[in-house]
């Protein structure tokens, strides 16, 4: 009866480690390293027009640092700013041009299998979709 008991409780044991391998698991996987180029479409709205856009990310101590550029010509190559990389979304600031005047940009991207996926939105509103593949 004893030997049940204890074979009853070992079982139970075993069980909850066991139910939290997977959680822990999700947990302690490392963070992919974003270094290196990035190459990503858009639609710009007031043009109509698809625009490659360019990303750059260099991994440092402190996190990312990186310069943007595209080839419409609308974002000179210029620093990311405020850049955070936290459970695999990417957030960061940039300012691009109009021609007549300078827009604050931000992007929030999602690292999805072996992809930054998500959307940017400037400081009066304007938004759109963009996705990255990271050039080999």
């Amino acid at each position: 009866m004893k030997r049940d008991f204890f074979k009853l409780q070992l079982i139970i044991l075993l069980a909850a480690i066991l139910g939290c391998l997977p959680g822990y698991s999700q947990h302690s996987s490392p963070s992919p390293d974003l270094s290196g180029t990035w190459v990503g479409e858009t639609i710009v709205p007031d043009a109509g027009q698809t625009d490659e856009v360019i990303l750059v990310l260099q991994k440092s101590k402190a996190g990312y640092t990186g310069t943007i550029t595209d080839t419409m010509g609308l974002i000179p190559e210029v620093e990311i700013e405020d850049v955070t990389f936290e459970d695999n979304t990417l957030i960061f600031t940039f300012i691009a041009t109009t021609g007549y005047e300078t827009i604050t940009v931000s992007m929030n991207l999602t690292y999805e299998e072996g992809r930054l996926v998500g959307y940017w939105q400037t400081d009066d509103g304007t938004s759109g979709d963009i996705e990255f593949q990271k050039k080999e």
